[in-house]
């Protein structure tokens, strides 16, 4: 990691800040909440450039702009206390004469599933929100600094509606756009009513250095994300809306409100909304007051991107915009919630028009394949001449491929790349369309995959420090990082911080990059600490507090596990062999003698011999009645079974006549009868990767082509795009 020197101020509103005596004031982060900042500076190049560097970096996310081009945006999700700084060449922007960068900086008051408030004193002094940026302008005979300070300008956003809901992607958006400066982001415009901004820096205590936001700021260890504008696909439906609830009840109106064939009149040329170039419009207009036009695209195929158009009205239209991956029976998208609980909120917003031609973009992305436009108060008309998505992926190219005579193994695989490429941005994503959480046991399956199609270790070496910084003081890491639930100490799950182990001798073994294994091994240490806790007079795991995860399926998850012993056994023995490169001779001692009593343990104490498998789970010294094939894939895939066994194991939960697909835990689902005396639970798709690693071992490679063309195949011949999360989904 690259720690930069900082030399610019960060800067936000004027707010006359100083250090609390004691405690927190918590109303400076409430009062910065869903809060918009624009920036600029102005200045001025005679001479020719020969470079122009600059780092840019903000305290929730920011988009830079130089003489009214978008240069980039950021920062990627990072912990507070290891803030990140996106570095840009801004040569190719700039003219002689008068230049401006500008930026819009926003806000957020809380944690969402990517951003984390900051803490300790820059959280007393300051609360939230800032923008920094640092660089010059290099000249043949001088230089311009760029730095922010006092001689930037600010104004402050009243575009975007404060007081709206959020979910943990962020806030509704309802913008205003006859409240936007025009041209806040060009050379030239007046700026004579903004102000300068505050210099985020109070004094320290007890003669203490000044306290500043970020003392530690890192440059961005991972590609800017490619953005390329992409039009709609195609109309899947269009109708006509009758409003039947107030304006402001935006969710209820675009759940509740059915679709009518529309006016002849009421939409001209609808097929050139399919279309970005601007000289192909399209003429939405609807004479009476309370209807409206509505029109549902279909992409094709999930997307991440933030939805824009161009248009032109006479100002006053409401542009109501909703998403999802699914569409309701009539046609209509099932709106996008986040997850069940604080964040079951419904993702729709809104744009009113100015007057005359504007463009506008959404500030946050997201995942999606269907999207529905509703054109309201809209008796005067408007004119639409661009409406797309702004697609983004993370960069990096395509050198790995795979290709067979079966023409669906070889869907099965382009859907596989597909699915992973969307879980991939500036982190990786347990999904892009409802959380984008680094979940770390997720990544364990996807990083192969990148490593293989993508040829990229950037991602997750930037993940495995991140968990790194996520550690507790007990010694264990967060089950997602970074974000609200890297910080929310409501649960966690343990099994996620041995994923972290496992994944990190995965890339060891990809790049040879041991310094980062040394530099990450002390936490490993404290991560096997914390679980040698658990250990019971039987040398097993058990009774690990938090929550056991293991799989979307009803394993029995009470006492000593098969499933987490013989994972630990697996990192064990990665400690064992990271603990012999680097030269400490006693850990690698100590993890020996522990990695063998335990799986010796696994084989005495959860191996049912009349059965021919591995019980679930083993308390006050009996065994479980349940059998799973998560189980005893665990104990073939990390060598905890003997190759003996392999047979009698595999001839038992691979039977179809025994395996059952229990509840995922995931939505209502009905009760499945299961006996216990008879039946398997059958692996979900997340265990199945570890399940095929022990059919692997096995040389049963038939049953692993078999489970994929049954599993992943039937999701093909449904129509599937990208790979649910459960066989129930």
């Amino acid at each position: 990691m690259n720690r930069i020197k900082n030399r610019a101020k960060w800067i936000w509103r004027h707010r006359g800040l100083k250090m609390p005596e004691f405690g927190y004031n918590f109303k400076l982060i409430e009062d910065e909440k869903n809060r918009y900042l624009y920036f600029r500076k102005t200045f001025e190049i005679k001479e020719t450039v020969s470079s122009a560097d600059i780092l840019a970096s903000a305290d929730g996310r920011y988009q830079l702009y130089v003489n009214g081009r978008l240069v980039g945006r950021g920062p990627a999700p990072c912990s507070p206390e290891f803030q990140t700084a996106e570095r840009y060449d801004i040569k190719p922007y700039l003219q002689k004469g008068q230049n401006v960068i500008a930026a819009l900086a926003h806000s957020y008051g809380r944690n969402t599933s990517w951003y984390e408030l900051p803490k300790w004193e820059q959280a007393r002094a300051f609360g939230c929100g800032g923008f920094f940026l640092q660089g010059e302008v290099k000249c043949a005979k001088g230089v311009v600094l760029l730095d922010t300070g006092k001689n930037w300008k600010y104004r402050e956003s009243d575009a975007w509606e404060r007081d709206v809901p959020s979910t943990s992607l962020g806030f509704r958006e309802i913008f205003d756009a006859s409240k936007v400066p025009v041209g806040w982001d060009l050379p030239g415009f007046d700026d004579s009513g903004w102000v300068q901004p505050e210099e985020l820096v109070v004094g320290g205590r007890q003669y203490n250095a000044d306290i500043v936001p970020f003392p530690a700021i890192y440059e961005r260890d991972i590609p800017l994300l490619a953005e390329k504008e992409t039009p709609m696909n195609k109309i899947s439906r269009m109708g006509e809306v009758r409003q039947v609830h107030p304006l402001d009840d935006l969710p209820g109106n675009m759940q509740d409100e059915e679709l009518f064939p529309p006016e002849d009149a009421a939409i001209e040329n609808p097929e050139n909304l399919l279309d970005i170039d601007p000289e192909k419009v399209t003429v939405v207009k609807c004479l009476e007051k309370d209807k409206g036009i509505s029109v549902i695209f279909d992409l094709g195929v999930i997307s991440n991107g933030r939805i824009f158009f161009e248009l032109e009205s006479n100002g006053g239209s409401y542009i109501d915009i909703t998403f999802g991956e699914k569409q309701k029976p009539d046609g209509r998208v099932m709106m996008q919630r986040g997850i069940p609980g604080e964040f079951d909120i419904p993702h729709v917003h809104r744009y009113i028009t100015s007057k005359g031609l504007q463009s506008w973009e959404q500030f946050e992305w997201y995942g999606f394949r269907y999207v529905q436009i509703t054109f309201r108060k809209i008796e005067k008309g408007l004119t639409v001449r661009r409406i797309g998505v702004r697609t983004i992926h993370y960069n990096t190219s395509q050198p790995g491929n795979f290709e067979c005579s079966d023409p669906l193994l070889n869907t099965i695989w382009q859907t596989g790349v597909k699915t992973v490429d969307l879980c991939m941005t500036e982190s990786y994503n347990d999904c892009p369309t409802r959380e984008q959480r680094q979940w770390i046991g997720d990544i364990y399956p996807i990083m192969p995959v990148n490593r293989l199609v993508f040829g990229d270790s950037k991602l997750t070496a930037r993940m495995l420090r991140q968990v790194a910084h996520s550690q507790q003081p007990n010694g264990l890491t967060m089950m997602s990082v970074p974000g609200d639930f890297a910080v929310t100490p409501f649960t966690n799950i343990p099994e996620f911080s041995l994923y972290w182990i496992l994944i990190s001798e995965r890339y060891f073994m990809q790049t040879g990059d041991l310094k980062l294994i040394e530099e990450i091994y002390p936490a490993m240490l404290r991560v096997a600490q914390w679980f040698t806790q658990w250990l019971s007079d039987e040398a097993l795991l058990e009774n690990v507090k938090h929550w056991m995860f293991i799989d979307w399926a009803e394993l029995d998850k009470d006492g000593a596990l098969t499933v987490l012993n013989s994972q630990f056994v697996q990192v064990l023995k990665i400690l064992v062999y990271y603990s012999d490169l680097l030269g400490w001779q006693n850990e690698k001692k100590k993890f020996n003698s522990l990695c063998k009593g335990i799986a010796g343990a696994v084989n005495r104490l959860l191996w049912d011999d009349e059965k021919g498998v591995y019980v679930d789970a083993r308390k006050n010294g009996i065994k479980s009645r349940r059998i799973s094939q998560q189980s005893n894939a665990a104990a073939m895939a990390y060598d905890v079974a003997p190759a003996g066994r392999y047979g009698r194991i595999i001839d038992y939960i691979s039977d179809e006549k025994r395996l059952v697909l229990t509840g995922s835990g995931l939505g209502n689902q009905d009760k499945v009868e299961f006996d216990e005396a008879f039946h398997v639970v059958k692996a979900q798709p997340f265990y199945s990767h570890i399940l095929h690693e022990a059919w692997r071992k096995a040389g049963r490679q038939d049953l692993i082509l078999k489970n994929i063309r049954n599993g992943w195949g039937d999701w093909v011949k449904q129509g599937y795009t990208t790979w649910p999360e459960t066989w129930q989904m």
